[in-house]
């Protein structure tokens, strides 16, 4: 079954059940009230006006704006033509994997436990935590950090791309060349994959190779 909805949209009282797919395909807000609205797409700009959940979450050559308020994504935000996010001061969680565009970062932290492809990704201040395989084709660092965890043996492709301060917490490939800040092996083993990995700060092993 499939939902489409033109106008601002506003959850109140009571359940909310979705067995299909919302469409969200007018402009307007989306206020959910922090209910759970299942599997949804974006399929003209949207902004959120309280905490949003739901399961799988497509973004139709639109972008989504976070604005202050959070976003938990049960399952995988992925892209129909170009699809893009902006993110502000309240907590991006996903718990599969993320397809876009653009991902650009505000204050708020960023939690992908499955793979990251993205086209372009503008960090913001708040701290990132990728867990399965990570490629980007440009990547405009900030203050924040990147943390590789998770899936041990994923692979890290930012070709000649610098991504500014990053942790690794679990063991990763490296598919392309790379420069950093400062690079910090907490655990797990960085494999080079006969790349070359440049670091214009610091270098700490504390508990990996």
């Amino acid at each position: 079954t499939t939902s489409n909805i033109g106008g601002n949209f506003t959850a109140t009282a009571g359940t909310l059940t979705n067995t299909g797919v919302i469409i969200f395909d007018g402009p307007g807000t989306i206020n959910a009230n922090g209910k759970n609205l299942g599997n949804i797409q974006i399929a003209t700009d949207r902004s959120l006006t309280a905490a949003l959940i739901c399961d799988d979450l497509n973004i139709n050559n639109s972008t989504l704006t976070t604005s202050n308020n959070s976003l938990t994504v049960n399952g995988s935000i992925s892209q129909t033509g170009s699809g893009n996010l902006t993110c502000g001061s309240q907590p991006i969680s996903v718990t599969g994997d993320v397809d876009l565009t653009t991902l650009t970062g505000g204050s708020g932290a960023i939690d992908v436990n499955g793979n990251a492809t993205i086209t372009t990704f503008t960090e913001g201040a708040g701290n990132t935590n990728i867990g399965g395989a990570f490629s980007v084709t440009t990547f405009v660092n900030n203050t924040g950090t990147i943390t590789f965890d998770g899936t041990n043996g994923s692979i890290i492709t930012a070709t000649n791309q610098n991504l500014g301060n990053i942790v690794f917490d679990a063991d990763k490939t490296i598919g392309a060349n790379f420069t950093a800040n400062n690079l910090t092996i907490n655990s797990g083993t960085l494999t080079d994959g006969g790349r070359t990995i440049t670091t214009e700060g610091n270098w700490n092993n504390i508990g990996g190779t």
